[in-house]
């Protein structure tokens, strides 16, 4: 079965063979422990269950699941406890001999320790960092929420870049525009998306905040550049010294 990466946003089924971002190692080797994996209609749904056999998967209201997620790794190994909502849905004449198959769509909700949709210098301060991973902690489940907390990361940035305090977060960004136009440009974006999470509850797309996450990724590597190692060279050496000719 081939594996599909999923941001922490994104539904799977139980055809699929999801694999996400490791929050320990930064790589997409984070997998179901399938032994681990448990799911059950809720109340409702299972007196519609209980009463005809021959339910439509739109009469029933959902459920809950829990599973554990493993990172495949051999040097990591990292374990993560996950957990969501059930949905059942319909994939119209997707079946053998064009039948309807009913579907099962699980939609993760909570993450523990939380994943990390994009790369942290080590150098970040925790002024930012402990925003930015409440943030993560709960964008599955609540969007709104997230974009007000990078929202919080965008102030704290401005904190660590000395940007004098001032009437509102608005004004701070226009006075970074001066020296910086690019990065304000960036920074206000966030900022229009958290004032719209903090006030307007269900308004913000999930999808839209890993779009601001990415932003200010961008952000941090300008504040906190690292340095690459190239291994190419000692590669080729050693390409080299197992392939090519002989002495």
């Amino acid at each position: 079965m081939t594996k599909q990466y999923k941001e922490l946003v994104h539904k799977f089924t139980d055809t699929e063979n999801p694999v996400w971002k490791c929050p320990a190692c930064g790589m997409p080797t984070l997998t179901i422990v399938r032994p681990s994996f448990f799911e059950m209609d809720n109340a409702e749904s299972r007196k519609w269950i209980a009463q005809d056999g021959s339910f439509h998967p739109y009469d029933l209201s959902g459920g809950s699941f829990s599973t554990l997620l493993q990172c495949r790794a051999p040097h990591c190994k990292e374990v993560v406890a996950c957990s969501g909502k059930i949905d059942r849905d319909i994939d119209y004449r997707a079946g053998e001999n064009d039948e309807d198959l009913n579907i099962i769509r699980f939609t993760p909700t909570h993450f523990t320790p939380p994943l990390r949709p994009i790369h942290i210098p080590e150098e970040c301060e925790g002024v930012i960092l402990e925003p930015l991973l409440d943030s993560f902690t709960v964008v599955p489940g609540c969007a709104s929420a997230a974009a007000n907390l990078l929202r919080i990361a965008v102030e704290k940035m401005l904190d660590v870049l000395n940007v004098k305090a001032m009437r509102n977060l608005h004004d701070r960004i226009i006075c970074l525009k001066k020296t910086e136009p690019e990065k304000a440009e960036l920074l206000m974006s966030i900022k229009h998306l958290g004032n719209t999470g903090s006030h307007e509850y269900g308004k913000v797309d999930p999808c839209d905040v890993l779009d601001g996450y990415h932003i200010f990724e961008k952000i941090l590597k300008q504040m906190y550049p690292e340095q690459e190692v190239d291994l190419s060279m000692q590669k080729s050496q050693s390409l080299t010294a197992k392939y090519g000719p002989k002495p």
